[in-house]
């Protein structure tokens, strides 16, 4: 627990591996590959080498790393890598699985593609297998969310099921008998989990009154989860527990925005809003009074560009995913 590693980028937009102390100090360039792209997820229990993902020209590869620098070694295509110590292997998401099955429509026989699928890889590169599939991604479009993490001993993985609604439920999967267990906890909008050394999952959840995602512990056989942070304008993910339990390590984020309207003859700009929240999918109405736009994940707001109405709230327990103005 006492050092991080994370990717960061140069002046030139190229990202490498960084490593430094977790109470400060300075930070140390790891890897020169220099690409588009480099997401950290491990460090090993000996802090000598590093397991990351590097993207370059829309290619994402798993590799490590030497925490005292040298060559990078390239172990296989994929994203999002964890890794097994008990047993010195990597789980990642892997190449897609395709399946065909007849609709219910008059379309026939349908095509499904699912890019996230586990799979398992030795070090070396050798016995590389396909883990586990989530069958019941049949129909979805791509903008389900999965995430997963295994266990201690490396024989299960915490899996956040998508739900029909597109809401999510952490589940335990056994990889040995492919038994799903449901946990008690984690329902809703979830991202990021994570099964720690010490047996405890952490996973961030979205919540309609911050709108915002924070960050939860529970224990696979406890029955609550505790909520570690609360935020009402930044987002926490990608929550990581020390093997000690004393220090937990996360990303911040923040999205913000105000609505603004452009008069083209007098170039003016007047703002209509001034309270930096979330904005999505601003939509004008057929006869430019009206903005309608998502702030957030759930419900909607229609804004009177004239100014004469106030904001106007609506759907506000709904996941909202488009606006459309009827003609």
């Amino acid at each position: 627990g006492n050092w991080i590693a994370f990717g960061g980028s140069n002046v030139r937009v190229k990202w490498d591996v960084y490593f430094m102390n977790s109470s400060g100090g300075e930070v140390r360039r790891v890897t020169q590959d220099s690409t588009d792209n480099v997401d950290v997820t491990h460090i090993s229990r000996d802090g000598s080498w590093i397991l990351y993902e590097l993207s370059n020209l829309g290619k994402s590869e798993i590799a490590i790393v030497p925490t005292l620098g040298g060559p990078t070694k390239i172990i296989c295509e994929g994203r999002e890598p964890r890794f097994d110590e008990v047993n010195q292997r990597i789980f990642y998401f892997g190449k897609g699985y395709t399946s065909y099955h007849w609709s219910t429509s008059d379309s026939g026989l349908s095509i499904w593609r699912n890019s996230d699928v586990v799979w398992l890889i030795n070090l070396d590169g050798s016995h590389d297998s396909m883990v586990y599939v989530d069958s019941s991604l049949i129909g979805f479009s791509s903008s389900s969310s999965e995430s997963f993490s295994p266990s201690p001993d490396g024989r299960s993985i915490a899996w956040t099921k998508t739900n029909r609604d597109y809401s999510h439920t952490i589940i335990a999967v056994d990889l040995v008998n492919g038994k799903e267990t449901n946990l008690p906890f984690g329902k809703g909008q979830i991202s990021d989990v994570f099964w720690s050394y010490n047996n405890f999952i952490i996973f961030s959840q979205y919540t309609k009154n911050s709108r915002n995602y924070d960050l939860y512990i529970g224990a696979p056989d406890g029955v609550e989860s505790l909520q570690l942070t609360q935020s009402s304008t930044i987002n926490e993910l990608y929550g990581v527990l020390s093997e000690d339990g004393k220090k937990l390590l996360y990303y911040q984020t923040q999205q913000t925005g105000n609505i603004k309207v452009l008069n083209l003859e007098t170039g003016e700009i007047k703002s209509m809003t001034s309270d930096d929240r979330n904005r999505l999918v601003a939509r004008l109405s057929p006869d430019n009074r009206y903005l309608a736009y998502i702030p957030g994940r759930y419900g909607a707001e229609i804004i009177d560009l004239s100014g004469k109405q106030s904001i106007k709230n609506f759907a506000s327990d709904e996941r909202i995913r488009q606006i459309l103005w009827a003609p």
